[in-house]
């Protein structure tokens, strides 16, 4: 049986320890606040998207979640679950951590776990926080910063975890070796923002009402405006961004006729959100890779204040329905 004192002694050398031993993938590990050490990271409630990470009691059956973590690049995923560790499209300071379906390679999820127990995102500024008020958040990497301190540890015989704050932490990393590597991947957009408009009535442009930037929100035509609400940019993993909200047009889960169009988090790889602009046509990908579903004018769809709901259908010849000036 593995005693505390020996848990103790182990993160207390294992500084002294990380450089000399080549670094393995490590699954089903706690993940400890140095500056909380009778904590573990875990989430509140059932996993799911946008479930926030909270600490919980290691020593005490108190919800602790194990997580995948290795030294280096890569996610830091819920064990057990597709759900990994995300800091939104946008990370700075005092976002609180969430998790979010797993999509290796999407750059808010990619991690970089160094040798001096930070956890950064590849390729940023902004390290996991534990801060005085135990919320588990992202915050400038910052020299000498215990906040940022995190120990990857298995649990004991007994299924429990922690270490103690007599022991010696970790070395933090001082301001040249703040930056992890940079990220294999990013958006890169390929022209300015701009409108697109519907090519029967140009006066109508595709919009999301505005001060509605949430996931979800319809996407239709309105009348052109030169505000961010009606700007889009095509980037090249062939996301339709709205301008520079990090939201991104979005044919759900299983495109089809009759489904409404909306915006979501932009998550680059995701076939929902992978577009092409062809002709005056805009096609989503399938799940076979191909491109039969249009965005698409509904019949007789007007609402309130004039705002025509869009949708995905069957891409037809012809149809005036589906045809966009971009």
């Amino acid at each position: 049986m593995m005693s505390f004192t020996s848990i103790v002694v182990a993160v207390a050398a294992l500084a002294a320890s990380v450089e000399a031993a080549p670094k393995r993938r490590a699954t089903g590990q706690f993940i400890v606040p140095f500056r909380g050490p009778s904590y573990c990271l875990s989430v509140q409630g059932t996993p799911a998207d946008g479930a926030l990470v909270t600490p919980a009691d290691c020593f005490a059956g108190g919800g602790a979640r194990l997580w995948d973590i290795s030294p280096g690049d890569g996610l830091v995923r819920l064990s057990g679950t597709n759900f990994c560790l995300d800091a939104g499209t946008n990370p700075h300071n005092n976002v609180e951590m969430k998790v979010w379906t797993c999509y290796p390679g999407l750059s808010n999820q990619q991690w970089y776990y160094t040798s001096d127990n930070r956890i950064a995102i590849t390729g940023g500024t902004q390290c996991l926080d534990f801060s005085s008020t135990n919320i588990v958040q992202t915050y400038q990497c910052t020299s000498g910063n215990n906040n940022q301190v995190f120990v990857a540890q298995p649990p004991n015989s007994n299924g429990k975890g922690g270490v103690t704050s007599s022991a010696t932490p970790p070395p933090v990393a001082t301001s040249s070796s703040a930056a992890p590597p940079a990220a294999s991947s990013s958006t890169v957009p390929v022209s300015n923002g701009k409108a697109i408009k519907f090519k029967a009535d140009p006066s109508l442009c595709l919009t999301v009402v505005p001060g509605k930037l949430t996931n979800g929100q319809a996407v239709g035509l309105y009348q052109c405006s030169d505000q961010y609400y009606a700007s889009w940019s095509y980037t090249a993993q062939g996301l339709v961004q709205l301008g520079n909200s990090g939201f991104c047009l979005d044919a759900g889960t299983n495109p089809h006729n009759n489904v409404g169009l909306k915006i979501w988090q932009c998550y680059p790889g995701l076939s929902n959100q992978i577009w092409k602009l062809a002709g005056n046509t805009i096609s989503v990908a399938d799940a076979s890779g191909g491109f039969n579903q249009c965005v698409d004018k509904t019949q007789n769809g007007v609402v309130s204040n004039g705002f025509s709901p869009l949708q995905t259908y069957q891409c037809t010849a012809y149809n005036t329905n589906q045809m966009y000036l971009f």
